[in-house]
C-alpha cells in the first residue's frame, strides 16, 4: 500500500494489459508499447494498480474477486489492464481496490462481503468494475483488510465495511456499508492497516484506530480495539503509511518514527518487540527521509537523493537481493537509482524512478510483478525424480538415483522440511533416506528406508502424532513401528501398517480419523478386517479393503463417502457399487476416485466438473469415466489421469492454469495436456499439478504464489520493469 502526504492524495496505479496466456477480454486495453511514465503506484495482496502520466489507471496480478476492476473475474492476469476513466489516486489493501478520479468522485471495486464498497454485501457480494461511493468529492482513501476510509473535500472523515475490530473508529460494532463519520477534522492524510487505520489531522498530528493487538494503534493507554484517539508523543507528521500490524511516519524535521507489530523488523529498530508508542528508526540522525510505503511485513522509505531504503520482512526478496535473509530489522539501501514514488504490495517492492519508469521485486506468483506468475502449460523441474506429491502449497519429490527427498513451495509451517520456515522457490533437500511413499498436505509425511514413518510441517490438529500443536520445521518419526503407505492431503493424516492396520490422527471435527471423539495419536479404525491404500480428502477418508471394495468415513453431506447417502459417519460405510480389486484410490478436497485395471470411477463433490462427466452436480454414488487409465489423481478441485497411451488428461476447476491445456477455463469432462504420449504419473495439488514422464523429468503447473512450481519463478530478486 501507498502512503499519504499532507495535504493528502493517497496512493496510485498503473500498467497495461495482455491476459495471462490468452487474448485481452472485451473491453480491457491492451498496452502498446506507449511513452507515457507512471506517476504512482499501490500493491495489494497479490494484484498491483499504477497511474500513468496521462492519468489512465492499470492494474494486473490477482482477479479472483474483480480486485483489478478491468469488468472480468478472470483469475489472473501476469500484464498491466487498464481500468476505464481519468484517475489521480489509488489505495488497496487485500482484496478491493478504490481510486480518486479527476472530477474527485470515489470508486471502488472487488471483494464486498463486509460493505467495503460502500454497497449492501447481501446484494452485492463483488463487483467487477468500479461503482462509485456517494455522490460527492473526496480527497484522499485508504483500503484496510474488509473496510475502507475516505477524507471528503471538506476535510470530514468517513469509514464504511467491517467494524468487529472497530475498524470504522468507534469501538468494535455490526459494521455498516453505509460510510459514517468520526472524529474532528480537518483531515489531510490517511492509510489504512489489515484491521487498523491512521489519520492526520492539519497539524500534522496523527489520531488511530481498530486492532490494537500489537500496538498498532500508537497509544500505550488504547482499549483493543481503539476508539479514534491521538497516538502518544509529541510528533508532528508528513507522511504516514501502514502495514499490516504497524504504521510509520515522516515526522516534518526528516527523521522516521514506527509503532506496533516488530516481529520481522517491521520497526527498523533494530530490535523485535512490539511498540505501542512510536520509536525511531535506526539511523536517527538521517534527517532527509521525503516518502515512505508499507507492505504486510516490510516497509521501505525514500531520502532526499533519491536512494531507496527498506527494512523488515525480506522472505521473497522484496528487497532485491539475490541472497535474502528472513527480514531486516534496520534500513538497508536497494539499488543504486534514483527514486520518486513507492508502493509496496503485501510481499513485493514497486519503486518508480526518476525516468518514471515503474520496476517491481518479491513475490509475483500472482502476477503481481507483471511478470509471468500461474503456469498456464507443463514447466520442467531441474532433476531426475521418481516420485512426487502435490499438496496445498508444498510439493515434494524423490529423486532418480539413491534415496534423496526434495520439497519446495510454502514453508511458514516447516513443510519444506529444511529446518526453516523460509518458502523455497526451487527443490531443498529434506535430510534422511527415503522410499518411494511421499504425501503432502499442509503437513509432509514420508516412509524412510527401514519404513519408519516421518512426519512435518502443520501440527495445529495434532496431524503430526505428537502431543503438541507445535509445527516441526524437520521430520519427526510417527509411532507405530512399520508402515506402508501413508496419506497427509490436507487436516489429517492416515496411514496403513505392515500388518495391514489402517491408522488415523489429527482432526476428526467430521469422523474423518475415524471415530467419535477427536482423537491425536493414531488409533486403529474399528473395522474388521485388513486394509492395503488410503486416501484422505478435507474432510473424509477412503480406503481399500485387502477383500475388496472401499469403504469410507467422515464428511458425507455432498456425496464424498460414496454410499448414496449424503450423509456423514464416523464409522466406514461401503461405496456403492465397487467390489474386486481395487489398483489406486485417490481423493480431493471433496470427491474421491478409484482405478480398477483400466477403468476409473469418480463420486462427490462436482462443483467445477471435477468428476469429468459433464456435469456439475454432486454424484453420491460412483460415476464412471470414459477412457483406458494407467494413472489417477484428484487434486483440490480438479482431476487428472494418464491414460493407457501415455497422454495426460485434465479436467475440472482451472482457475490459476491447474489443467495445464494454456488457458484458464474449467472443463467438465477430460482435457488433453499438451501432445506428449510419454507420461508416466500424475499428481493433482491444490491449484496445481506435477506429473512425471517416463525419462524421470519432473513437470509443474498452475499455481506458483509460493514457489509450489519449483522452477524459481515464484518471486524476483531484481526490480524489474513493468512495461
Amino acid at each position: 500500500m501507498r502512503a499519504l502526504a499532507v495535504p493528502a492524495v493517497l496512493v496510485a496505479a498503473t500498467g497495461c494489459a495482455q491476459l495471462l496466456g490468452l487474448s485481452a477480454p472485451t473491453g480491457v486495453a491492451v498496452d502498446a508499447a506507449t511513452p507515457q511514465g507512471w506517476t504512482s503506484v499501490a500493491g495489494g495482496f497479490e494484484h498491483t494498480c499504477a497511474i500513468r502520466t496521462d492519468q489512465s489507471l492499470w492494474c494486473w496480478g490477482r482477479n479472483d474477486y474483480g480486485q483489478l476492476g478491468v469488468n472480468n473475474t478472470l483469475p489472473e492476469l501476469d500484464q498491466p489492464a487498464q481500468v476505464a476513466g481519468s484517475w489521480i489516486s489509488v489505495a488497496t489493501r487485500v482484496y478491493h481496490t478504490c481510486a480518486i478520479d479527476t472530477s474527485n468522485a470515489l470508486w471502488c471495486w472487488g471483494i464486498n462481503f463486509h460493505g467495503q464498497l460502500a454497497e449492501d454485501p447481501a446484494a452485492n457480494a463483488q463487483e467487477v468494475a468500479p461503482v462509485r461511493v456517494g455522490s460527492g468529492q473526496w480527497i484522499a482513501v485508504a483500503a484496510g483488510e474488509t473496510f475502507t476510509c475516505a477524507i471528503a473535500a471538506d476535510g470530514s472523515l468517513w469509514c464504511w465495511g467491517d467494524d468487529e475490530l472497530g475498524e470504522l473508529g468507534t469501538g468494535p460494532g455490526s459494521g455498516s456499508s453505509t460510510p459514517r463519520e468520526l472524529g474532528a477534522g480537518p483531515w489531510h492524510g490517511l492509510v489504512a492497516g489489515y484491521q487498523f487505520a491512521c489519520a492526520l489531522d492539519a497539524n500534522g498530528a496523527a489520531s488511530c484506530w481498530g486492532n490494537n493487538g500489537n500496538g498498532e494503534c500508537g497509544t500505550i493507554t488504547s482499549a483493543n480495539p481503539a476508539p479514534i484517539a491521538p497516538i502518544s508523543g509529541s510528533n508532528t507528521f508528513v507522511q504516514l503509511t501502514a502495514g499490516a500490524y504497524f504504521a510509520c511516519g515522516v515526522r516534518d524535521d526528516g527523521k522516521l518514527r514506527c509503532w506496533g507489530a516488530d516481529s520481522l523488523g517491521e520497526l527498523g529498530d533494530d530490535g523485535d518487540t512490539d511498540e505501542s508508542e512510536p520509536v525511531a528508526v535506526d539511523y536517527d540522525q538521517i534527517t532527509d527521509w521525503t516518502t515512505l510505503a508499507a507492505g504486510f511485513y516490510h516497509a521501505c522509505a525514500l531520502r532526499s537523493d533519491g536512494s531507496l531504503w527498506c527494512w523488515g520482512n525480506d522472505a521473497y526478496e522484496e528487497f532485491a537481493t539475490t541472497t535474502a535473509a528472513s527480514f531486516q530489522g534496520t534500513p538497508v539501501p536497494v539499488g543504486s537509482a534514483s527514486y520518486l514514488e513507492l508502493g509496496l504490495g503485501a510481499y513485493h517492492t514497486c519503486a518508480i524512478d526518476g525516468t518514471h519508469q515503474l520496476e517491481c521485486a518479491g513475490l509475483g506468483g500472482g502476477g503481481q510483478l507483471a511478470t509471468l506468475g500461474s503456469h498456464l502449460s507443463p514447466t520442467q523441474i531441474a532433476g531426475t525424480w521418481t516420485a512426487a506429491s502435490a499438496g496445498r502449497l508444498t510439493t515434494c519429490g524423490l529423486t532418480f538415483l539413491g534415496s534423496g527427498l526434495s520439497c519446495w513451495g510454502y514453508n511458514g509451517t516447516g513443510a519444506v522440511g529444511d529446518g526453516t520456515t523460509a518458502d523455497r522457490q526451487q527443490p531443498t533437500t529434506v535430510a534422511g533416506s527415503w522410499t518411494s511413499t511421499i504425501s503432502v498436505g499442509d503437513h509432509a509425511c514420508s516412509l524412510d528406508s527401514s519404513h519408519a514413518l516421518w512426519c512435518w510441517g502443520a501440527n495445529y490438529l495434532m496431524q503430526l502424532d505428537d502431543t503438541t500443536t507445535v509445527d516441526r520445521t524437520a521430520p519427526e518419526q510417527v509411532s507405530g513401528g512399520s508402515f506402508m503407505m501413508v496419506s497427509a492431503k490436507y487436516q489429517h493424516t492416515c496411514a496403513i501398517t505392515s500388518g495391514n492396520l489402517l491408522l488415523c490422527w489429527g482432526s476428526n471435527q467430521r469422523g474423518e480419523s475415524g471415530a467419535s471423539p477427536s482423537t491425536s495419536v493414531p488409533a486403529a479404525v474399528t473395522v474388521t478386517g485388513a486394509w492395503t491404500a488410503v486416501a484422505n480428502g478435507f474432510a473424509h477418508t477412503c480406503a481399500v479393503n485387502q477383500s475388496g471394495g472401499v469403504r469410507c468415513f467422515g464428511d458425507g453431506l455432498i456425496g464424498e463417502l460414496g454410499d448414496g447417502m449424503n450423509t456423514s459417519s464416523y464409522t466406514p460405510v461401503a461405496v456403492t457399487g465397487l467390489s474386486g480389486a481395487i489398483d489406486q484410490i485417490t481423493a480431493g478436497e471433496y470427491h474421491t476416485c478409484v482405478r480398477q485395471g483400466v477403468a476409473v470411477t469418480c463420486w462427490g463433490y462436482d462443483s467445477h466438473g471435477q468428476l469429468g462427466n459433464m456435469s456439475t452436480s454432486v454424484s453420491p454414488t460412483p460415476v464412471a469415466l470414459p477412457g483406458s487409465w494407467s494413472d489417477i489423481s484428484a487434486g483440490d478441485l480438479h482431476t487428472c489421469g494418464v491414460q493407457s497411451d501415455g497422454s495426460l488428461w485434465c479436467w475440472g476447476s482451472n482457475e490459476r492454469g491447474e489443467l495445464g491445456i494454456g488457458s484458464l477455463i474449467e472443463h467438465h469432462e477430460p482435457m488433453k495436456v499438451g501432445s506428449d504420449t510419454d507420461w508416466l504419473a500424475v499428481q493433482g495439488g491444490e491449484e496445481y499439478t506435477c506429473a512425471l514422464k517416463h525419462d524421470g523429468t519432473l513437470w509443474c503447473w498452475g499455481s506458483n504464489n509460493r514457489g509450489q512450481i519449483g522452477d524459481g519463478t515464484a518471486w524476483s530478486s531484481t526490480l524489474t520493469l513493468v512495461r
